[in-house]
Protein backbone atom coordinates (compact mmCIF):
# COMPACT_ATOMS: atom_id res chain seq x y z
CA UNK A 1 0.00 0.00 0.00
CA UNK A 2 2.82 2.41 0.79
CA UNK A 3 4.44 1.63 -2.54
CA UNK A 4 1.17 2.27 -4.40
CA UNK A 5 0.63 5.47 -2.43
CA UNK A 6 4.12 6.62 -3.41
CA UNK A 7 3.65 5.75 -7.09
CA UNK A 8 0.13 7.15 -7.43
CA UNK A 9 0.28 10.26 -5.24
CA UNK A 10 3.61 11.26 -3.77
CA UNK A 11 5.79 10.79 -6.87
CA UNK A 12 3.42 12.57 -9.32
CA UNK A 13 2.89 15.37 -6.79
CA UNK A 14 6.63 15.79 -6.35
CA UNK A 15 7.15 15.89 -10.13
CA UNK A 16 4.36 18.44 -10.61
CA UNK A 17 5.67 20.60 -7.79
CA UNK A 18 9.18 20.45 -9.23
CA UNK A 19 7.87 21.36 -12.69
CA UNK A 20 5.90 24.26 -11.22
CA UNK A 21 8.97 25.58 -9.41
CA UNK A 22 11.02 25.15 -12.58
CA UNK A 23 8.53 27.17 -14.63
CA UNK A 24 8.45 29.85 -11.96
CA UNK A 25 12.24 30.03 -11.96
CA UNK A 26 12.33 30.22 -15.76
CA UNK A 27 9.69 32.94 -15.92
CA UNK A 28 11.67 35.13 -13.52
CA UNK A 29 14.92 35.00 -15.50
CA UNK A 30 15.94 37.90 -17.72
CA UNK A 31 19.21 38.83 -19.35
CA UNK A 32 18.79 42.60 -19.32
CA UNK A 33 21.60 44.91 -18.28
CA UNK A 34 20.60 48.45 -17.39
CA UNK A 35 23.02 51.16 -16.34
CA UNK A 36 21.32 53.25 -13.66
CA UNK A 37 21.85 57.01 -13.97
CA UNK A 38 21.70 58.54 -10.51
CA UNK A 39 22.26 62.07 -11.83
CA UNK A 40 18.48 62.39 -12.21
CA UNK A 41 17.84 61.67 -8.53
CA UNK A 42 16.29 64.50 -6.54
CA UNK A 43 18.27 64.55 -3.30
CA UNK A 44 16.86 67.80 -1.92
CA UNK A 45 14.22 66.02 0.15
CA UNK A 46 11.44 68.19 -1.33
CA UNK A 47 9.49 68.11 -4.56
CA UNK A 48 10.79 70.54 -7.19
CA UNK A 49 7.12 71.32 -8.00
CA UNK A 50 7.80 71.84 -11.70
CA UNK A 51 4.04 71.92 -12.24
CA UNK A 52 4.21 75.59 -11.34
CA UNK A 53 6.70 76.07 -14.20
CA UNK A 54 5.41 73.94 -17.07
CA UNK A 55 1.94 72.78 -15.96
CA UNK A 56 2.76 69.09 -16.42
CA UNK A 57 1.57 66.45 -13.99
CA UNK A 58 4.32 64.12 -12.81
CA UNK A 59 2.11 61.73 -10.90
CA UNK A 60 1.69 58.16 -9.79
CA UNK A 61 -1.14 56.28 -8.06
CA UNK A 62 -0.41 55.33 -4.47
CA UNK A 63 -2.23 53.32 -1.81
CA UNK A 64 0.24 53.83 1.06
CA UNK A 65 0.00 50.43 2.68
CA UNK A 66 3.42 50.94 4.24
CA UNK A 67 5.30 53.84 5.80
CA UNK A 68 3.87 56.97 4.17
CA UNK A 69 6.84 59.22 4.94
CA UNK A 70 9.32 56.67 3.57
CA UNK A 71 7.32 56.12 0.38
CA UNK A 72 6.92 59.86 -0.19
CA UNK A 73 10.66 60.31 0.25
CA UNK A 74 11.43 57.61 -2.33
CA UNK A 75 8.91 59.08 -4.77
CA UNK A 76 10.46 62.54 -4.44
CA UNK A 77 13.89 61.06 -5.10
CA UNK A 78 12.46 59.77 -8.40
CA UNK A 79 11.03 63.22 -9.25
CA UNK A 80 7.39 62.26 -8.70
CA UNK A 81 5.51 65.47 -7.88
CA UNK A 82 1.87 64.40 -7.85
CA UNK A 83 0.29 61.88 -5.49
CA UNK A 84 -2.79 60.19 -7.01
CA UNK A 85 -5.16 58.94 -4.28
CA UNK A 86 -7.96 56.45 -5.01
CA UNK A 87 -10.97 56.25 -2.67
CA UNK A 88 -13.49 53.55 -3.60
CA UNK A 89 -17.25 53.25 -3.61
CA UNK A 90 -18.87 49.84 -3.91
CA UNK A 91 -21.67 48.97 -6.34
CA UNK A 92 -22.88 45.35 -6.02
CA UNK A 93 -24.82 45.32 -9.32
CA UNK A 94 -24.02 47.37 -12.43
CA UNK A 95 -27.74 47.35 -13.33
CA UNK A 96 -28.96 48.65 -9.98
CA UNK A 97 -28.53 52.14 -8.49
CA UNK A 98 -27.31 50.97 -5.10
CA UNK A 99 -23.88 52.41 -4.33
CA UNK A 100 -22.12 52.77 -1.00
CA UNK A 101 -18.94 54.44 0.14
CA UNK A 102 -19.73 54.36 3.86
CA UNK A 103 -19.07 50.61 3.92
CA UNK A 104 -15.31 50.49 3.62
CA UNK A 105 -13.72 48.00 1.27
CA UNK A 106 -10.39 46.36 1.85
CA UNK A 107 -9.16 48.42 -1.11
CA UNK A 108 -10.21 51.77 0.34
CA UNK A 109 -9.15 53.84 3.33
CA UNK A 110 -10.72 55.88 6.09
CA UNK A 111 -11.01 59.62 5.57
CA UNK A 112 -8.42 60.20 8.28
CA UNK A 113 -5.90 58.09 6.32
CA UNK A 114 -6.44 60.09 3.14
CA UNK A 115 -6.16 63.36 5.06
CA UNK A 116 -2.90 62.28 6.68
CA UNK A 117 -1.44 61.26 3.30
CA UNK A 118 -2.46 64.59 1.77
CA UNK A 119 -0.91 66.54 4.65
CA UNK A 120 2.39 64.66 4.33
CA UNK A 121 2.47 65.07 0.55
CA UNK A 122 1.71 68.79 0.67
CA UNK A 123 4.26 69.37 3.43
CA UNK A 124 6.80 68.04 0.91
CA UNK A 125 5.59 70.48 -1.79
CA UNK A 126 3.77 67.75 -3.70
CA UNK A 127 0.45 68.18 -5.49
CA UNK A 128 -2.47 65.80 -4.94
CA UNK A 129 -5.07 64.42 -7.34
CA UNK A 130 -8.14 62.90 -5.66
CA UNK A 131 -9.38 60.22 -8.07
CA UNK A 132 -12.43 58.28 -6.79
CA UNK A 133 -13.23 54.91 -8.40
CA UNK A 134 -16.25 52.59 -8.28
CA UNK A 135 -15.61 48.95 -7.47
CA UNK A 136 -18.23 46.56 -8.83
CA UNK A 137 -18.94 42.90 -8.08
CA UNK A 138 -18.40 40.03 -10.47
CA UNK A 139 -16.64 40.01 -13.81
CA UNK A 140 -18.20 43.21 -15.16
CA UNK A 141 -16.43 46.57 -15.23
CA UNK A 142 -17.69 49.92 -14.01
CA UNK A 143 -18.04 51.03 -17.63
CA UNK A 144 -21.05 48.66 -17.87
CA UNK A 145 -23.15 50.55 -15.30
CA UNK A 146 -26.55 51.20 -16.86
CA UNK A 147 -30.04 51.79 -15.48
CA UNK A 148 -33.36 50.67 -16.98
CA UNK A 149 -35.50 53.66 -16.01
CA UNK A 150 -35.30 57.40 -15.50
CA UNK A 151 -36.08 56.96 -11.80
CA UNK A 152 -33.16 54.55 -11.38
CA UNK A 153 -30.82 56.86 -13.26
CA UNK A 154 -31.76 59.76 -10.98
CA UNK A 155 -31.20 57.59 -7.90
CA UNK A 156 -27.85 56.41 -9.23
CA UNK A 157 -26.69 59.97 -9.87
CA UNK A 158 -27.90 60.99 -6.41
CA UNK A 159 -25.88 58.18 -4.82
CA UNK A 160 -22.86 58.78 -7.03
CA UNK A 161 -23.10 62.52 -6.46
CA UNK A 162 -22.97 62.02 -2.69
CA UNK A 163 -19.79 59.99 -3.19
CA UNK A 164 -18.07 62.57 -5.37
CA UNK A 165 -19.21 65.57 -3.35
CA UNK A 166 -17.87 63.96 -0.18
CA UNK A 167 -14.38 63.80 -1.66
CA UNK A 168 -14.79 67.21 -3.30
CA UNK A 169 -15.24 68.67 0.19
CA UNK A 170 -12.21 66.77 1.43
CA UNK A 171 -10.17 67.96 -1.57
CA UNK A 172 -11.20 71.55 -0.89
CA UNK A 173 -10.48 71.41 2.84
CA UNK A 174 -7.08 69.75 2.41
CA UNK A 175 -5.91 71.76 -0.58
CA UNK A 176 -5.83 69.05 -3.25
CA UNK A 177 -4.82 70.59 -6.56
CA UNK A 178 -7.17 68.46 -8.69
CA UNK A 179 -10.24 66.25 -8.43
CA UNK A 180 -11.40 63.57 -10.83
CA UNK A 181 -15.23 63.51 -11.01
CA UNK A 182 -15.44 60.07 -12.62
CA UNK A 183 -13.30 57.17 -13.80
CA UNK A 184 -14.12 54.81 -16.70
CA UNK A 185 -17.89 55.20 -16.40
CA UNK A 186 -18.46 54.89 -20.13
CA UNK A 187 -22.19 54.15 -20.34
CA UNK A 188 -23.24 56.75 -17.75
CA UNK A 189 -20.89 59.27 -19.36
CA UNK A 190 -22.02 58.75 -22.93
CA UNK A 191 -25.76 58.27 -22.27
CA UNK A 192 -26.28 60.94 -19.58
CA UNK A 193 -24.17 64.03 -20.43
CA UNK A 194 -26.69 66.48 -18.93
CA UNK A 195 -26.59 64.69 -15.58
CA UNK A 196 -22.80 64.96 -15.62
CA UNK A 197 -23.02 68.67 -16.30
CA UNK A 198 -25.31 69.08 -13.30
CA UNK A 199 -22.96 67.09 -11.09
CA UNK A 200 -19.88 69.00 -12.24
CA UNK A 201 -21.60 72.30 -11.50
CA UNK A 202 -22.46 71.09 -8.00
CA UNK A 203 -18.81 70.15 -7.50
CA UNK A 204 -17.72 73.64 -8.58
CA UNK A 205 -19.88 75.15 -5.86
CA UNK A 206 -17.72 73.55 -3.15
CA UNK A 207 -14.37 72.87 -4.84
CA UNK A 208 -12.22 75.44 -6.64
CA UNK A 209 -9.34 73.26 -7.87
CA UNK A 210 -8.86 71.71 -11.29
CA UNK A 211 -11.46 69.19 -12.48
CA UNK A 212 -10.90 66.08 -14.56
CA UNK A 213 -12.86 63.12 -15.89
CA UNK A 214 -10.88 59.93 -16.62
CA UNK A 215 -12.23 58.38 -19.84
CA UNK A 216 -11.29 54.98 -21.17
CA UNK A 217 -8.88 54.77 -24.07
CA UNK A 218 -10.82 52.76 -26.65
CA UNK A 219 -13.68 55.12 -27.60
CA UNK A 220 -15.02 56.89 -24.53
CA UNK A 221 -12.65 59.88 -24.59
CA UNK A 222 -13.64 60.62 -28.21
CA UNK A 223 -17.40 60.63 -27.57
CA UNK A 224 -17.84 62.48 -24.28
CA UNK A 225 -19.88 65.68 -24.66
CA UNK A 226 -19.03 67.54 -21.44
CA UNK A 227 -15.29 68.17 -21.81
CA UNK A 228 -16.05 71.89 -21.96
CA UNK A 229 -17.00 71.78 -18.25
CA UNK A 230 -13.58 70.46 -17.22
CA UNK A 231 -9.95 71.59 -17.15
CA UNK A 232 -8.48 68.53 -18.87
CA UNK A 233 -9.40 65.73 -21.24
CA UNK A 234 -8.45 62.80 -19.03
CA UNK A 235 -7.54 59.50 -20.69
CA UNK A 236 -6.91 56.09 -19.18
CA UNK A 237 -4.22 55.42 -21.75
CA UNK A 238 -3.92 51.63 -22.02
CA UNK A 239 -3.56 51.64 -25.80
CA UNK A 240 -2.18 48.53 -27.48
CA UNK A 241 1.16 49.58 -28.97
CA UNK A 242 2.89 46.50 -30.36
CA UNK A 243 2.01 43.22 -32.06
CA UNK A 244 4.87 41.20 -30.61
CA UNK A 245 6.47 40.53 -27.28
CA UNK A 246 9.75 42.21 -26.33
CA UNK A 247 9.34 45.26 -28.65
CA UNK A 248 11.99 47.93 -28.88
CA UNK A 249 11.46 51.62 -28.16
CA UNK A 250 11.19 52.51 -31.86
CA UNK A 251 8.46 49.93 -32.47
CA UNK A 252 6.46 51.16 -29.48
CA UNK A 253 6.83 54.79 -30.61
CA UNK A 254 5.45 53.79 -34.01
CA UNK A 255 2.54 52.11 -32.23
CA UNK A 256 1.76 55.39 -30.48
CA UNK A 257 1.53 57.47 -33.66
CA UNK A 258 -2.09 56.72 -34.74
CA UNK A 259 -3.31 57.19 -31.16
CA UNK A 260 -1.35 60.42 -30.84
CA UNK A 261 -3.08 61.80 -33.93
CA UNK A 262 -6.53 60.94 -32.52
CA UNK A 263 -5.67 62.47 -29.15
CA UNK A 264 -4.49 65.66 -30.85
CA UNK A 265 -7.78 65.87 -32.80
CA UNK A 266 -9.77 65.75 -29.56
CA UNK A 267 -7.48 68.34 -28.02
CA UNK A 268 -8.10 70.66 -30.97
CA UNK A 269 -11.85 70.04 -30.96
CA UNK A 270 -12.29 71.04 -27.32
CA UNK A 271 -9.21 73.26 -26.86
CA UNK A 272 -8.32 71.36 -23.70
CA UNK A 273 -4.99 69.73 -22.75
CA UNK A 274 -4.74 65.95 -22.78
CA UNK A 275 -3.86 64.39 -19.41
CA UNK A 276 -3.14 60.69 -19.02
CA UNK A 277 -5.06 60.10 -15.81
CA UNK A 278 -3.79 56.53 -15.79
CA UNK A 279 -1.19 54.64 -17.79
CA UNK A 280 1.09 51.81 -16.80
CA UNK A 281 2.90 48.70 -17.92
CA UNK A 282 3.63 45.47 -16.17
CA UNK A 283 7.21 44.25 -16.34
CA UNK A 284 6.33 41.39 -18.68
CA UNK A 285 7.13 40.49 -22.27
CA UNK A 286 3.62 41.36 -23.55
CA UNK A 287 3.17 44.65 -21.68
CA UNK A 288 3.14 46.74 -24.87
CA UNK A 289 0.35 44.95 -26.71
CA UNK A 290 -1.93 44.00 -23.83
CA UNK A 291 -1.20 46.69 -21.24
CA UNK A 292 -4.67 46.53 -19.70
CA UNK A 293 -4.40 42.87 -18.68
CA UNK A 294 -3.61 41.79 -15.14
CA UNK A 295 -1.48 38.71 -15.72
CA UNK A 296 -0.91 36.02 -13.13
CA UNK A 297 1.92 36.64 -10.69
CA UNK A 298 3.69 33.53 -11.96
CA UNK A 299 3.48 34.56 -15.61
CA UNK A 300 3.59 31.90 -18.33
CA UNK A 301 6.04 30.34 -20.72
CA UNK A 302 5.02 32.96 -23.30
CA UNK A 303 4.91 35.90 -20.90
CA UNK A 304 7.92 36.05 -18.67
CA UNK A 305 9.35 38.85 -16.54
CA UNK A 306 10.76 41.62 -18.70
CA UNK A 307 12.06 44.77 -17.05
CA UNK A 308 13.35 45.64 -20.51
CA UNK A 309 9.87 45.74 -22.05
CA UNK A 310 8.52 47.87 -19.21
CA UNK A 311 11.47 50.25 -19.54
CA UNK A 312 10.98 50.47 -23.31
CA UNK A 313 7.28 51.28 -22.80
CA UNK A 314 8.15 54.10 -20.39
CA UNK A 315 10.79 55.52 -22.72
CA UNK A 316 8.45 55.43 -25.72
CA UNK A 317 5.59 57.03 -23.75
CA UNK A 318 7.66 60.00 -22.64
CA UNK A 319 9.53 60.32 -25.93
CA UNK A 320 6.21 60.50 -27.81
CA UNK A 321 4.34 62.96 -25.60
CA UNK A 322 6.38 64.79 -23.00
CA UNK A 323 7.53 67.75 -25.07
CA UNK A 324 4.15 68.34 -26.71
CA UNK A 325 2.65 71.61 -25.42
CA UNK A 326 -0.89 70.16 -25.51
CA UNK A 327 0.10 67.21 -23.32
CA UNK A 328 -0.44 67.88 -19.60
CA UNK A 329 1.41 64.89 -18.12
CA UNK A 330 0.75 61.49 -16.60
CA UNK A 331 -0.50 59.72 -13.50
CA UNK A 332 1.23 56.36 -13.68
CA UNK A 333 -0.20 53.10 -12.34
CA UNK A 334 1.14 52.48 -9.74
CA UNK A 335 3.85 53.00 -7.10
CA UNK A 336 3.29 49.93 -4.93
CA UNK A 337 3.66 46.41 -6.32
CA UNK A 338 3.55 42.80 -5.23
CA UNK A 339 6.29 41.14 -7.28
CA UNK A 340 8.45 41.36 -10.39
CA UNK A 341 5.48 41.01 -12.74
CA UNK A 342 3.55 43.95 -11.32
CA UNK A 343 2.93 47.42 -12.77
CA UNK A 344 5.15 49.20 -10.27
CA UNK A 345 8.31 50.86 -11.64
CA UNK A 346 9.72 51.00 -8.12
CA UNK A 347 13.27 49.58 -7.94
CA UNK A 348 13.13 48.74 -11.66
CA UNK A 349 14.80 50.44 -14.64
CA UNK A 350 11.45 52.07 -15.48
CA UNK A 351 11.79 54.18 -12.32
CA UNK A 352 15.05 55.65 -13.56
CA UNK A 353 13.47 56.46 -16.93
CA UNK A 354 10.53 58.06 -15.11
CA UNK A 355 12.96 60.09 -12.98
CA UNK A 356 14.80 61.23 -16.12
CA UNK A 357 11.71 62.56 -17.85
CA UNK A 358 10.23 63.99 -14.67
CA UNK A 359 13.50 65.76 -13.85
CA UNK A 360 13.79 69.54 -13.73
CA UNK A 361 16.24 69.78 -16.61
CA UNK A 362 14.10 68.42 -19.45
CA UNK A 363 16.85 69.23 -21.94
CA UNK A 364 18.58 66.12 -20.63
CA UNK A 365 15.46 64.07 -21.33
CA UNK A 366 15.44 64.43 -25.10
Amino acid sequence: MMKMLFLLLILPGTILFGAFRGIMWYNYQEDFQYEWDSTYDNLTGKSMDQFQVDGKHRGIHVFFRGNVEAEISEMIKNNVEWVTLVPYAYQPDVLKPGLSFEKRLQYSKRDSTFIKCIEIARSNQMQVLMKPHIWVSGDLWRSEIFMDSEAEWQLWFENYGNFILHYARMAQETGCAALCVGTELMKPALHRPDDWRKLIRKVKEIYDGELIYAANWDREYKEIEFWDELDYIGVQAYFGLAKNSLPGVEEICEGWEPHKKELFKIHKKWNKPILFTEVGYKSTMVAAYRPWEWESRMGSLSNRVSFETQANCYEALFHTFWNEPWFAGVHLWRWEGEDKFDFTPKNKPAANIMAKWFSKDKSEAK
